[in-house]
């Protein structure tokens, strides 16, 4: 009984650690892509505002 309830939690932590690990991978390529465009927004709309003086 002992081995077996080990193991299922074993198991659990296992997949909750994997799961948080493919959401932390998803999350930092996404603020990538994110930022990167906030930035080419950013220093286009800095070009633009040089232009003009």
């Amino acid at each position: 009984m002992e081995t077996e309830t080990y193991s299922t939690w074993e198991t659990i932590w296992k997949l909750l650690f994997i799961s948080t690990l493919v959401v932390f991978a998803a999350m930092s390529v996404w603020v990538t892509i994110g930022g990167y465009k906030d930035l080419k927004k950013l220093f286009s709309q800095l070009e633009n505002e040089n232009q003009d003086d």
